[in-house]
């Protein structure tokens, strides 16, 4: 049975595939730094705002060679996201996108990446 609320990661990731230059995922292995590059969804917590609405939390991971590559590949996928509040499905529609911690940064164990993230907390509700 399908469930009555929308899969966020799922709404997601088309939404960045359909709108993004590099190939998304949910989930990073040995072979990224062939792939990059790349970018990652992950949703986690988050809550509800009001009866029909959940708000998951969404971080968004970009992979390159270089910061600067990271950084930019970042930039793109933000717009991206922001774009997706007011934004309707088949299913679901997103009334708001907030970002909650801004791009930067962080240390990848694969020194020949750079890992650029940012985390957003999206509003959806079925339609």
């Amino acid at each position: 049975m399908p469930s009555w609320y929308p899969r966020a990661e799922q709404l997601v990731l088309d939404w960045l595939r359909a709108g993004t230059s590099a190939p998304v995922f949910t989930e990073t292995d040995e072979n990224l730094a062939t792939l990059a590059p790349a970018l990652k969804v992950q949703v986690f917590g988050g809550g509800s705002s009001v009866q029909m609405t959940r708000s998951p939390s969404v971080e968004v991971c970009a992979y390159a060679a270089g910061r600067g590559a990271a950084l930019d590949l970042m930039d793109e996928a933000d717009r991206r996201m922001m774009a997706l509040a007011g934004s309707g499905f088949e299913s679901r529609f997103v009334d708001d996108v907030r970002l909650l911690f801004h791009p930067s940064v962080e240390p990848y164990a694969n020194t020949g990446l750079h890992q650029a993230t940012a985390t957003y907390t999206i509003d959806i509700r079925p339609q």
